[in-house]
């Protein structure tokens, strides 16, 4: 059993004398599915967690998915260690075993074992360093895709003011008149994004997360329905539970009044197969996990 648990990286190097030590101060927790494992807070961490089974989402605290744990993965270790409060929130996507180690008899047990003190602390800085390494490529892939859309844009900005000159010099017709047209042009070409819930952090976070589009926002299915007839849609993105009008009678309105809208479902509440019946396009379940809304949004806009 020591030899199994060498291979979480917290316990590397460790001979198994003293992954005893430490195995003797763990109690084993279970989690089901949406069950918070650590929230966000002003105080340092009193427990620290390694996953054995299961898979856990970090998200932030406006709930967006940042990142995903698979078994083996530490949670908690920075406040653990060095004291730091903690601002993310950790949740089980499924149901997950968790090795939970208690701060007081482990700060103990260092103090009486200066070796296995430096070795610990040598494998949490490797740990954090990963974590660190692993924000910083994220971060920078969002940087870089952002700072593409906007080279896009300006590119797109200067052939519009081209056309415009174009348009004046040639006395087709006035500056006015022209930009109208060419403001008209651009705005049927660019792809726009119905975000549909009745928090606004969430609106908000879609907007954030899907910067390279056109995203407009409705508070209820009924606003929503509203701004579908008045505006040219390329795809809805609507969540299950709302007041007024929810989710499913939203798409199912949609489907009749507009049958070649593209509608995705979004819910904290309701799983995949309680959509089934309903003409989705596709579901995203809460928290969002970034890169998979992105795809999902990716793919539906392309059929």
């Amino acid at each position: 059993m020591a030899n199994v648990f060498q291979k979480i990286p917290l316990f590397q190097g460790l001979p198994p004398s003293m992954v005893q030590k430490i195995m003797g101060l763990c109690a084993l927790r279970s989690y089901e599915p949406e069950a918070q494992i650590c929230a966000g807070s002003d105080r340092p961490s009193e427990e620290m967690y390694i996953l054995l089974h299961g898979r856990l989402a970090v998200m932030t605290p406006e709930g967006m998915q940042v990142a995903t744990l698979e078994p083996i993965a530490t949670v908690c270790e920075m406040g653990f260690v060095i004291q730091q409060p903690r601002s993310a929130i950790v949740k089980a996507i499924q149901a997950s075993n968790v090795l939970v180690i208690p701060k007081p008899p482990f700060d103990l047990l260092l103090q009486n074992d200066r070796e296995l003190q430096a070795r610990i602390y040598q494998n949490v800085t490797k740990i954090l360093s990963s974590k660190l390494f692993k924000e910083n490529v994220r971060i920078r892939d969002h940087l870089l895709e952002k700072t593409l859309f906007e080279k896009r844009l300006k590119e797109q900005r200067r052939r519009a003011e081209i056309a415009l000159d174009l348009l004046v010099r040639k006395e087709v017709m006035t500056r006015d008149e022209a930009e109208m047209y060419i403001s008209e042009e651009l705005g049927d070409a660019s792809l726009r994004v119905l975000i549909v819930d009745d928090e606004p952090t969430i609106r908000q976070m879609v907007k954030d997360m899907l910067s390279s589009y056109e995203v407009v926002e409705a508070a209820d299915g009924e606003e929503a329905l509203q701004m579908a007839d008045e505006q040219a849609l390329d795809l809805v993105i609507t969540d299950i539970k709302m007041p007024k009008m929810d989710g499913f009678t939203l798409v199912t309105q949609l489907r009749e009044q507009h049958p070649n809208l593209r509608v995705l479902g979004l819910s904290g509440y309701v799983e995949e197969t309680d959509v089934r019946e309903y003409d989705f396009d596709g579901f995203v379940k809460k928290p969002i996990a970034l890169e998979e809304f992105r795809n999902l949004v990716a793919e539906s806009l392309a059929k």
